[in-house]
């Protein structure tokens, strides 16, 4: 196992969306499915705004086989600051045609979990 220590959290965030990017990007040039789950605190959404912006960037992959799921979201209305995926969402550029899987709490958390498997 490699250890990796970074300075600061600017460099360890750089360093990991390169690292997540190129993976997600490798996998979909050759025409697989990607799932990447996600988590939220500081760093983690921060990462997560870094690949949207990515992602973005990139007309060259076909990112529609890509699909980002949130593995520690609140249960709040999709429109909550207190969400994880929220400022993930807003940076994603909606033509992309990323699958991002959002559970909404505008129903019972059983038909939330129902509708994300």
């Amino acid at each position: 196992m490699k250890v990796y220590v970074y300075e600061t959290d600017a460099e360890l965030l750089i360093q990991a969306t390169a690292a997540v990017f190129n993976s997600i990007r490798n996998e979909l040039l050759n025409e697989k499915e990607f799932n990447l789950a996600l988590t939220g605190g500081t760093l983690g959404v921060a990462l997560a705004k870094e690949i949207a912006k990515a992602i973005n960037s990139d007309s060259e992959t076909k990112w529609s086989n890509l699909n980002i799921w949130w593995s520690d979201e609140r249960f709040v209305p999709l429109d909550s600051p207190d969400r994880n995926d929220l400022e993930f969402c807003k940076i994603l550029a909606p033509t992309i045609g990323v699958k991002v899987h959002r559970a909404s709490a505008e129903q019972s958390v059983q038909d939330a979990a129902d509708i994300l498997n």
